[in-house]
């Protein structure tokens, strides 16, 4: 709960900047699987020419909002894994999307709802065998991929596994993550020999966190969010609120806080704050 002195008064978060994680799919698959029982695979290394914009672990604390899969002369059903690391080469699932059938020789595109953390992988749970069906081109060969696999596939929240770790061959998948802009406001700090407070506020991601508003100004400690913690924002009244501050000891402002994540679109947070000068 938040102090009486600092009361949230608005809050908009807007959606749009995602980042993207796994293959840049520029590649056509040229290679197939065929497993029983089914695996999960993943890629925990790849060429810099051959990754998306993002990488391939997720830098971002987020949601996994659409993922997409390239497939070459012959399909399997399938579906996406997020993969946590654990201590020790340890891997388990994190979760599961449903499963889908994608069309041979195009790149599909399916909306999903995954939460992901700092550091986790995408995968693919593939390719059991089918009667007279062919076996599912998902993957990429050469000599700039490390590809791990787990068989049979990982469980969400399972037992931590070691992969099999082979070379050669690219995932043909990539995901779209949409980064958390939601940030809290712990609390206030007041100095009240300079009529000035402290808003100290926990942010999920790395990014930057700024504050502005009529009559008040923001200064940060820390602009730039290096990563997930504790930023402090120091509050000043100017204008007429300082004149105010100045007579009678005492004045509310309105400062609007803006946290924007590394890739995500900024969240906005307007709040009441009282400020006291004795």
């Amino acid at each position: 709960m938040l102090p009486a002195a600092l009361l949230l008064t608005a809050s908009v978060s807007p959606a749009g900047a995602v980042v993207t994680i796994g293959s840049n799919l520029a590649r056509v698959p040229n290679s197939a699987a065929n497993y029983s029982p089914r695996p999960t695979f993943s890629n925990v290394s790849l060429a810099p020419n051959r990754q998306a914009s993002g990488g391939l672990s997720s830098p971002v604390n987020g949601t996994v909002v659409l993922w997409r899969i390239r497939v070459g002369d012959s399909t399997r059903v399938t579906n996406l894994r997020i993969i946590r690391p654990l201590d020790r080469g340890m891997f388990t699932g994190a979760g599961t999307s449903a499963s889908v059938t994608p069309p041979t020789g195009a790149t599909s595109s399916y909306a999903v709802h995954l939460p992901i953390q700092i550091g986790e992988y995408i995968g693919l749970d593939c390719c059991d065998p089918g009667i007279f069906e062919p076996d599912a081109e998902f993957f990429v060969t050469g000599n700039a991929a490390v590809r791990d696999e787990w068989q049979p596939r990982l469980v969400d929240g399972g037992a931590g596994r070691p992969p099999l770790r082979t070379n050669g061959y690219e995932i043909a998948l990539n995901a779209e993550i949409d980064p958390t802009s939601s940030f809290t406001l712990n609390g206030v700090t007041r100095n009240q020999r300079r009529g000035t407070a402290t808003i100290t506020v926990s942010v999920p991601n790395p990014g930057e966190l700024s504050g502005s508003g009529r009559d008040v100004s923001a200064a940060s400690i820390s602009k730039k969010v290096r990563a997930p913690g504790r930023v402090r924002l120091l509050i000043k009244a100017k204008g007429r609120k300082r004149r105010t501050l100045n007579s009678t000891g005492k004045v509310r402002v309105v400062p609007e806080i803006t946290y924007t994540p590394t890739g995500g679109t900024g969240n906005t947070r307007a709040v009441t704050l009282k400020l006291i000068k004795r």
